[in-house]
């Protein structure tokens, strides 16, 4: 079986997100509800071109309660996707509905470039 981004040719040049954002392809991740900012717009962007249908949000908490009505309505895992910092903090709020539900869903949340080396310089780990 052929991985995502794993062929000689792609490895020169692949980044991180574009080879997640295969992987998503590969599960057949039809939608998305992101709130984007640095950390996941590559991913984001890298699969919207892999077909993908981006659904953007205003809060984080939106992604993830979109992504809990997606599933709960198709049967098929949501997918909400938020950026790093309070980006990450915000949807926590909403898991436990999607557990107590017992719904399929992968929160994405990315992390800027440098960011865990900066802050361990700062001894903030």
């Amino acid at each position: 079986m052929r991985r995502a981004g794993c062929s000689a040719g792609a490895r020169r040049g692949t980044r991180v997100y574009d080879i997640l954002a295969g992987v998503f392809s590969q599960e057949d991740v039809k939608t998305c509800f992101a709130l984007l900012g640095d950390a996941n717009m590559n991913w984001a962007a890298a699969l919207s071109e892999q077909g993908c249908r981006l659904v953007h949000v205003r809060h984080e908490y939106c992604a993830l309660a979109a992504g809990m009505a997606y599933a709960r309505k198709n049967g098929d895992v949501g997918v909400a996707s938020v950026t790093c910092g309070p980006g990450v903090t915000q949807p926590i709020t909403a898991l436990p509905a999607a557990v107590r539900a017992h719904l399929p869903l992968v929160v994405f949340a990315g992390e800027r470039h440098g960011e865990s080396r900066k802050q361990a310089e700062r001894g903030a780990v």
